[in-house]
């Protein structure tokens, strides 16, 4: 499957990936949480909790999600650089690939945000690369609205248990309180601007 992935041309985000279980010990202690509160609460082993925060595996979309709602942040603030500016233009060479298991162990997928995260912002916007055969493993569901518009390939999008078959040029919008979920069934890697209020990701 690998000759079929066509990565971003940078696939390390700003912040390194051996931050992110930093960050995740230290909001998870800030608030109060021990490793098998958290565990517990997002239905998972306290083993795989421990290899987050020392970066020994990636978190999927649907439990990094899931632990940033409790831990009160969200995926991009977990990987905004300190300085995160609240300026107006973003150059690409500067942004940032958060790189997030996928339904297979093995598989990723690459969330681009378009601007860095930003207390003051009320839109979050990202393109997400969804090589073939990838996706969320589970269905997650939040606050919020979603829109998004495919730029290349196809993906299934679920929506409270509807599936639909969207390619390059279609687009789709949902509550994001209704459980969502979507995978890469094409033979190239998927290209989404998946748009989202609030920011949730």
């Amino acid at each position: 499957m690998d000759s079929l992935i066509s990565p971003p041309a940078k696939t390390d985000p700003v912040i390194p990936t051996a931050q992110l279980g930093d960050r995740l010990r230290l909001l998870r202690q800030a608030r109060g949480f021990l490793i098998r509160d958290l565990a517990e609460k997002i239905g998972c082993s306290v083993s795989l909790i421990s290899k987050y925060e020392n970066d020994k595996a990636l978190p999927s979309l649907a439990n990094l999600h899931k632990i940033a709602t409790l831990l009160g942040t969200n995926i991009s603030a977990l990987f905004a650089p300190d300085d995160a500016a609240s300026g107006v233009v973003f150059r690409a060479k500067d942004r940032t690939v958060i790189t997030m298991e996928s339904r297979q162990a093995g598989d990723r997928i690459y969330l681009e945000p378009l601007v860095p995260h930003h207390e003051s912002r009320k839109l979050q916007s990202m393109i997400y690369q969804v090589p073939p055969g990838a996706g969320n493993a589970e269905p997650v569901h939040h606050l919020g609205e979603e829109v998004g518009y495919m730029l290349e390939g196809m993906i299934e999008l679920t929506v409270d248990r509807r599936t639909f078959l969207l390619e390059t040029g279609d687009s789709f919008t949902y509550a994001s309180d209704l459980e969502h979920s979507f995978r890469n069934p094409g033979q190239v890697t998927a290209r989404i601007l998946w748009v989202n209020t609030p920011p949730t990701f």
